[in-house]
């Protein structure tokens, strides 16, 4: 049963349970049709066993009786899946004993606006998740909404739409106690929750083809993605870890939430057998258009143009009797192809299709935000007066960064309007740019924390732009809501503007990200508006290579058929391998170790792979692990064998130290190449894009050939040309590798949660 509400607002003005505004979504339809499209391909869900509720449809009557008719619907032994994309809130219970702030978390129906029609209760959903458990039913279950209206302190203008609902003003008075279904024995149910009970869950537009935008959730994007990026058979743990990594490494600042037993997180996503699952998506023919063929699949089953299909043969003809390829993906599951081997008149709706190759997104790797500004560099020193007198005031606590804590007031700039946000309240317009009317609204707090952001003029902020699109890794888009970074500044040391990038969703409290909250910035003392602009396109290029290696998705050999091996991450002190969480000041070393089915599959091991170990922490600090820059290429190929050509079970890597600072999330890969790197150490050392400076120099980064970006077409490379810039020691971003790869590598994500040591 899936469920999409984008549609919330009433035709006439309502008050039900005191309530005044009902925001409608973007996004949710696409998430549900998404997530319709996945379970049909990848899982085998039949049409006919698939139920969806959209809209206005989507009532508290008729999502109630929905469940329940699944719920007769299903057999002892049989797998069911709830999904719901659209508002949710809270409500006061007064008797209730079980939660500490007495409200009860819900979901929204579409009808909510209406006399007389209440929220959907998580006690209410767990008295049915309950009965599926009872009747010894596999529920798996998705929510993708947020059940609290906290907003943290910062510069935030909370870009998307939310999908949260203020709570109404009734109090539900219900002292009934459900089991929770998370928490009950056995291993039936599983739930994903897109953010933690007291965060906001996000709406974003991301540019999933050229120039192709669409409105999801975060946290259903990143799902979908992390289930393109794993088999089909990957546990659940997995799944969620994966989509958590690529959720962070896109800006968002929820934190999404795995429920249910250890032995059902370790099971596929839906309870599936894992003999019984295919290793592949299919995806089937629409239609037929004159000499293009319209496919049941796009974006959501991570194809992209240049990928090629092959029919999947009925009568087991080895031969290829049909093969297409994608000439544009046109949403979320509708992709546009062209025949390349067979007869289009022998194709009819319903044909099923399998990818053979792997092909790259035609997108950019990082969306920059720059607010338009008309904003005269007179005018910008006149601010930076004005903040000036800000900071030397004995009256406040100035914070440099929001690394230093979260500000009671906050002074920032967006659209040519400056605003200021004092606490967890809504930006408001600030009027009046006066240095003591400042003072007094930061007066007004018990800590007097002030963060004040400076903005940029039209004529530097045009130059930027200049220069960040000279990279086709690097996209400017016009709104917010589809960026990941944003260009802000700060008074440098020397009280002149110095300018850098952070994340749109500012959380200061959130210390479990996987991409850095902001950047160096850049001082105009030390540099002209043009050097500056220079450096904040290297910084640029970094930050898009980061998310380039924490979002590459759909390995070509994602089953690892030709490389059974995985990295194992040690605690020293514990002598335990590490899940998913280390702290500061752990001692860590690690292991390539053999898949347990390495045997079996020994045969069909075609050759040695090259192995590169590295890893990226939330600075941004690329470093190399394995192998050494004295071995190169010499030590790293896998599998090795013993004296007695037994294989090496397990290999440590002569590596191992204490974890520092920062925390955040920490991400490991391993990568096996048919062809050795050759210039590795450059390519997996990078300095980060924060020492916590406030202004200082930058010194060019010395750019090689870079094999293994050509192989993601992450476009860093430069062009080997006498004439082009990179000869006379510039960078040529233009280049562009061959989109079409063989499958001739495999990389393995490892993300874990760095925190500080339990006291």
């Amino acid at each position: 049963m899936l469920i999409g509400i984008n549609t919330y607002q009433p035709d006439t003005p309502s008050t039900n349970l005191g309530r005044s505004y009902f925001p409608n979504l973007e996004g949710c339809r696409n998430d549900m049709q998404a997530i319709y499209s996945v379970i049909k391909s990848r899982f085998q869900f039949k049409s006919d066993n698939i139920d969806t509720l959209v809209d206005h449809k989507a009532t508290r009557a008729g999502i109630f009786n929905k469940m329940y008719m699944l719920l007769n619907r299903s057999m002892p032994g049989d797998i069911a899946f709830i999904y719901y994309a659209g508002h949710g809130s809270q409500v006061l219970n007064s008797k209730s004993s079980t939660k500490r702030d007495q409200l009860d978390e819900t979901i929204v129906p579409s009808d909510i606006s209406h006399p007389g029609i209440f929220d959907i209760r998580d006690k209410e959903l767990a008295k049915i998740f309950n009965a599926f458990i009872d009747k010894k039913v596999k529920l798996t279950v998705i929510f993708d909404c947020c059940h609290s209206g906290s907003i943290s302190r910062g510069p935030n203008l909370v870009p998307g739409n939310m999908r949260f609902l203020p709570a109404g003003d009734y109090d539900f008075k219900d002292d009934y106690k459900p089991e929770i279904p998370e928490l009950r024995e056995g291993n039936n149910f599983l739930i994903f929750s897109a953010a933690q009970s007291d965060q906001l869950a996000a709406e974003h537009r991301e540019l999933v083809d050229s120039g192709n935008y669409i409105s999801h959730g975060a946290f259903t994007y990143a799902f979908i993605a992390a289930l393109q990026e794993l088999p089909n058979d990957a546990s659940a743990e997995a799944i969620f870890i994966a989509a958590r990594a690529i959720l962070k490494s896109n800006g968002s600042a929820q934190e999404p939430v795995i429920g249910g037993q250890p032995q059902r997180r370790a099971e596929t996503l839906f309870g599936l057998n894992k003999g019984k699952m295919l290793d592949y998506s299919t995806i089937a023919i629409s239609k037929i258009d004159k000499d293009k063929v319209i496919l049941d699949g796009g974006w959501s089953l991570g194809l992209n143009r240049e990928n090629e299909l092959i029919q999947l043969d009925e009568n087991n003809i080895k031969d290829t009797l049909c093969k297409l390829k994608i000439e544009n993906v046109i949403g979320v599951n509708k992709s546009i192809a062209t025949i390349l081997k067979g007869k289009i008149e022998n194709l009819k709706s319903g044909n099923l299709f399998k990818v053979s190759n792997w092909a790259s997104p035609d997108i950019p790797l990082l969306n920059i935000y720059i607010y338009p500004s008309s904003f005269s560099n007179s005018e910008v020193s006149k601010i930076i007066e004005i903040a000036r007198k800000v900071k030397e005031s004995s009256q406040v606590v100035w914070l440099e960064n929001l690394k230093q804590g979260s500000p009671y007031l906050t002074i920032f700039f967006d659209k040519n309007k400056c605003l200021y946000k004092v606490d967890t309240c809504q930006p408001k317009e600030l009027k009046n740019m006066d240095d003591q009317f400042i003072i007094n609204l930061c007066k007004r707090g018990g800590d007097k924390s002030i963060y004040f952001e400076i903005p940029v003029s039209e004529d530097s902020a045009n130059l930027f732009i200049s220069k960040l699109n000279s990279s086709r890794n690097i996209h400017i888009v016009s709104n917010m809501e589809s960026a990941q970074y944003c260009l802000f500044g700060k008074l440098g040391k020397h009280y002149l503007p110095a300018y850098g990038f952070r994340k749109v969703q500012v959380n200061s409290k959130d210390s479990l990200e996987s991409m850095p909250l902001f950047t160096d910035c850049f001082e105009f003392q030390y540099k002209t508006f043009r050097s500056v602009g220079d450096s904040l396109a290297t910084l640029a290029g970094k930050l898009s290579k980061i998310r380039g290696w924490l979002t590459v998705i759909k390995t070509p050999d994602v089953n690892k058929k030709d490389f059974p091996f995985h990295l194992e991450i040690i605690n020293e002190d514990k002598k335990t391998i590490v899940t998913n969480q280390y702290a500061i000041n752990d001692s860590i070393s690690f292991n390539i170790v053999i898949d347990k089915d390495f045997y079996s599959r020994q045969a069909s091991i075609k050759s040695k792979k090259y192995v590169y170990v590295f890893g990226l922490d939330q600075s941004g600090n690329m470093l190399l692990y394995f192998p050494d820059s004295a071995s190169g290429n010499a030590l790293n190929k896998f599998p090795k064998y013993k004296a007695n050509d037994e294989p090496v079970d397990t290999f440590p890597i002569d590596i191992s130290y204490r974890v520092g600072l920062p925390t955040g999330t920490d991400n490991f890969f391993m990568l096996a190449t048919d062809d050795p790197i050759p210039n590795a150490y450059n390519v997996f050392n990078q300095l980060g894009v924060n020492t916590d400076a406030i202004s200082r120099g930058i010194t060019k980064d010395s750019y090689r050939e870079n094999p293994l970006t050509a192989l993601f077409d992450l476009g860093n490379e430069p062009v080997e040309d006498a004439k082009s810039p990179t000869a006379r020691g510039g960078i040529d971003n233009k280049g562009r590798p061959p989109v079409k790869l063989q499958a001739s590598w495999n990389l393995l994500k490892y993300a874990f949660k760095c925190t500080y040591p339990d006291k």
